[in-house]
């Protein structure tokens, strides 16, 4: 879970091709589309079994581009097609400088529809309501709606940090959490 947590604000979540989280704890739409994927850029992602589920039939269809700090977890859980080992600021920008000199990359239509598409499905998905109890899911759904557009969320760990993770909609702000740390009261400060 961590590895989906850490990037969570990098991309706000109103972006079209934003789907959410992978993973036991992620979302539906989003492990659908990763088992579609023919390319996988993993940026400093362990591709741990709470990710993958079983390895062997993770996407299947992908080339993976795996880019980490540390050598070590490049190629440890899952082949990397094209390894890349260095300081994610330095070889991002090194990528981008690669891809504007050619010509500006755009996600082909038909992609972008069905990722919009399957993140509208499970955005709509309702969730029941109880009456007497405040459904988590709800909750964070609501106070991110009520937030302002660069509101910052922290996270402690536990189940909190999945209801934030899956449906506090960061736009312009941050998501703070200690992710596979484990840190117990790490949103107290």
């Amino acid at each position: 879970m961590a590895e989906t947590l850490m990037g969570i604000s990098a991309v706000p979540n109103s972006h079209p091709l934003f789907i959410g989280n992978l993973g036991m704890h992620g979302n539906l739409a989003a492990n659908e589309m990763s088992q579609q994927s023919d390319l996988i850029i993993a940026v400093g992602m362990r591709f741990s079994d709470r990710v993958t589920g079983d390895v062997k039939t993770y996407a299947p269809l992908a080339q993976i581009i795996h880019i980490d700090i540390d050598p070590a977890e490049i190629g440890k859980n899952m082949p990397a097609h094209i390894p890349i080992v260095g300081n994610l600021r330095q070889v991002l920008g090194e990528l981008n400088k690669l891809m504007s000199e050619d010509s500006p990359w755009q996600a082909p239509a038909q992609w972008v529809e069905t990722v919009t598409d399957r993140k509208r499905r499970y955005d709509e998905k309702e969730i029941p309501d109880t009456p007497g109890y405040v459904e988590p899911k709800c909750f964070m759904r609501l106070l991110s709606q009520r937030m302002e557009d660069d509101a910052v969320l922290c996270a402690d760990v536990g189940q909190n940090q999945i209801w934030s993770a899956n449906h506090f909609g960061v736009r312009q702000g941050r998501f703070l959490t200690s992710g596979g740390m484990g840190t117990m009261g790490y949103s107290i400060p």
